[in-house]
């Protein structure tokens, strides 16, 4: 009876191939770039929620205190 698996083929499967990275490649370079831009002007998003105000000038006020990050 002869075997189903030809035995003189490796047993070890190759999807794809690793290359080395691109030396002209700007990729680290732009994400440093992006990490440093982060950092140096975080975005201040106001918290999810429901907010009640009595007026509109209080809304106002803390509104430009959410995006500015004081309310933290």
């Amino acid at each position: 009876m002869k075997p189903i698996i030809n035995l003189d083929d490796p047993v070890v499967k190759t999807y794809g191939r690793r290359q080395p990275p691109d030396p002209m490649s700007l990729e680290e370079q732009l994400k440093a770039n992006a990490i440093a831009m982060q950092k140096a002007f975080p975005l201040n998003i106001p918290r999810k929620g429901v907010y009640r105000f009595k007026t509109f000038e209080e809304a106002d006020q803390w509104m430009e205190k959410a995006l500015t990050g004081r309310n933290r």
